[in-house]
């Protein structure tokens, strides 16, 4: 009786050092080739389909595109600062319409947060639809979070907090929805008790100082 059946053959192309993706800093990489062969007896004999590439990073063990070798590090990093305040603004509007209503201050709030925290004036209407939006998705704020605060470390973590606080304390008082959604935030970030009033009284001096 013939055992036939299939298998893919790796081989180890080139080694060196990268700025990875998962985790974002400089980590060893492997370029390796794959290419599916049919076996005969579990020995390799006939290539099935073309060779492919990939990086696989040494540490995170995760694959990317070889293109991922050809990104300037610096470009990288500032590539990945811009994902990070994307990720913080979207929790922080999930925050704030967690009570299925935005407001005027409350927009005008996110736009501090995107000025003051993280230096990138943000347009009005594009928050106003941001928030339309998520209004009527009626996704929760830290289910989002879950998908995205793996890659932040522990300082990113406190930004975050301190900016989603500030959007959603815009008209003071936070509504039992939004207290709720922060508090399930809080415990996603992972944040102690201790790191959370501390980022709670930070972000209440800036909205202070900036009110003024």
């Amino acid at each position: 009786m013939l055992l036939i059946g299939t298998t893919d053959l790796r081989r180890t192309r080139d080694r060196g050092d990268f700025r990875c993706p998962q985790c974002r800093q400089l980590q060893p990489y492997r370029l390796k080739s794959v290419r599916p062969f049919l076996t005969l007896y579990f020995i390799p004999t006939i290539p099935m389909g073309a060779v492919q590439h990939y990086v696989e990073c040494d540490e995170c063990r995760q694959a990317f595109e070889p293109a991922v070798l050809e990104i300037d590090p610096s470009t990288a990093v500032h590539l990945e600062q811009q994902q990070f305040h994307q990720e913080v603004m979207n929790v922080a509007v999930l925050t704030v319409v967690a009570d299925g209503e935005i407001t005027e201050a409350e927009i005008k709030s996110l736009g501090h947060v995107a000025e003051l925290l993280f230096g990138e004036p943000a347009d009005r209407e594009d928050l106003g639809r941001m928030c339309a939006a998520a209004t009527q998705v009626g996704y929760k704020a830290h289910n989002y979070l879950r998908s995205v605060v793996p890659r932040w470390d522990r300082d990113q973590k406190y930004l975050a907090m301190k900016a989603i606080f500030m959007a959603a304390s815009a008209e003071g008082d936070l509504t039992p929805e939004q207290l709720e959604a922060l508090v399930a935030v809080q415990r996603t970030l992972g944040l102690s008790e201790e790191d959370f009033q501390s980022a709670i009284e930070e972000a209440l001096a800036i909205a202070d100082q900036y009110d003024r």
